[in-house]
């Protein structure tokens, strides 16, 4: 898998773990850091995803897939 420049992190739409579960889960971290480095921090972080969105984007990448209905086991 290909990275960003300098960032350590994979170009958008190349890799999404969590499949559509939930796919804007990574604004929220993003924004945190880009706010980490300003003086001072400035607006409201986005909001998390819902508990089972994020429970079941964990899992599918936990399981090595990354589009619904191919979980094992279902």
């Amino acid at each position: 898998m290909e990275q960003g420049a300098g960032t350590g992190l994979p170009h958008r739409g190349q890799h999404r773990p969590g499949g559509d579960a939930a796919p804007d889960a990574w604004r929220r971290p993003v924004a945190w850091m880009i706010q980490s480095f300003r003086t001072p921090a400035r607006g409201p972080l986005p909001d998390p995803p819902e508990d089972a969105a994020l429970y079941q984007a964990m899992r599918r990448t936990s399981m090595g897939s990354t589009s619904p209905g191919t979980e094992k086991g279902h």
